[in-house]
């Protein structure tokens, strides 16, 4: 909502059949926003992005572009943190908080 509200151009994509992001529908011939953002685990559906959906996203993105994880809840999980990303010196960032505007 803050990005269409500052009239940036927002793409969607929809959930898999099982309700999990489907990264490769994000990259091209699509045409890729300059950040790409997962809430992983999602709310309200639960879902995980598998790190290496996250990897493969980060590794076939437009140069310039940015991956945002959102693991406000990662906590409730055992999944692995995407932070291995940023360390890495990736273009990834990584949120923790209930209030991402």
């Amino acid at each position: 909502m803050a990005a269409s509200a500052t009239g940036a151009r927002v793409v969607k994509v929809p959930l898999t059949k099982t309700y999990a992001h489907d990264v490769k529908a994000c990259l091209p011939p699509r045409p890729m926003p300059v950040c790409s953002t997962f809430c992983s685990p999602n709310n309200p559906t639960g879902t995980l992005t598998p790190h290496s959906d996250i990897e493969y996203l980060v590794e076939n993105k437009p140069k310039g572009s940015v991956v945002m994880v959102d693991e406000a809840y990662l906590h409730f999980s055992d999944a692995p943190s995407t932070l291995d990303l940023v360390k890495a010196d990736k273009d990834v960032v990584v949120l923790r908080t209930f209030s991402k505007t």
